[in-house]
């Protein structure tokens, strides 16, 4: 018999993967790195899974997030409810958009 966890870590090994991210899934912790910056990372060890999120850093990076949320059974728009957002700083300050 399969827990959850394990069903969800089936999942995840399709996610397609943007330039420069890197997935790692350890301790119940899914974590997503864009160009070094953790992106997304999601704590299957809370109930409710914990969700946190830095969105709006860079389009590509929501890309990725996106897709990270639509592997965890939601639409973007609910994804954006539910995470905690851990951006810091001006949207897009990552792209170079600000400059």
């Amino acid at each position: 018999m399969e827990t959850q966890t394990q069903k969800q870590v089936l999942n995840l090994n399709g996610l397609k993967m943007v330039k420069e991210a890197r997935s790692s899934f350890e301790n119940g912790v899914f974590l997503i790195n864009h160009y070094n910056r953790e992106i997304l990372k999601a704590d299957f060890n809370k109930n409710p899974i914990m969700l946190y999120a830095d969105l709006d850093g860079s389009k590509t990076s929501n890309k990725q997030i996106y897709r990270a949320f639509e592997l965890l059974g939601m639409t973007k728009e609910i994804g954006r409810k539910i995470a905690i957002n851990t951006h810091e700083g001006e949207k897009w300050n990552y792209s170079g958009a600000n400059e």
